[in-house]
């Protein structure tokens, strides 16, 4: 996946942090599509720097942001009344 952040003078795993769900969602249906899991790596192209996650940052990513929709910390859209 490429991204266009700048570094600001963060290391590359903590500019990867917030995208980690994301390229392991990518990862999970690359990897249920073709029975083998991918290597999987962000670019960040104002830098041409790459980040190349460990699997086990990948799998914690998921847990991590299944745990904050299933406590109602993410929302895309807030509720309106008369939607269910």
């Amino acid at each position: 996946d490429f991204k266009t952040d700048e570094l600001r003078g963060r290391s590359l795993p903590n500019a990867s942090e917030s995208y980690l769900p994301q390229l392991a969602l990518y990862a999970s249906a690359l990897e249920a599509a073709v029975g083998q899991p991918p290597v999987t790596g962000l670019m960040f192209l104002r830098t041409g720097d790459v980040y190349i996650p460990q699997p086990e940052d990948l799998t914690n990513a998921l847990v991590g942001i299944r745990a904050r929709i299933d406590g109602g910390a993410i929302l895309d859209a807030p509720l309106r009344s008369g939607l269910t």
